[in-house]
């Protein structure tokens, strides 16, 4: 139940965001792998949608 308590809240949150929010984030060194996964991840859902 918990785990679904925090899929709320983060589903809330996100909802609440500027689309453009992670045009502004701010990211260390060490998150550039988290910003290649999401190229790779965005370049996929475009593919799929499209196909």
């Amino acid at each position: 139940m918990r785990r679904w308590e925090v899929l709320e809240q983060d589903r809330v949150m996100l909802e609440a965001m500027p689309a453009d929010a992670d045009q502004r984030e701010n990211l260390y060194q060490h998150d550039l792998g988290v910003v290649r996964l999401r190229r790779l991840y965005r370049a996929e859902a475009e593919a799929q949608s499209t196909a």
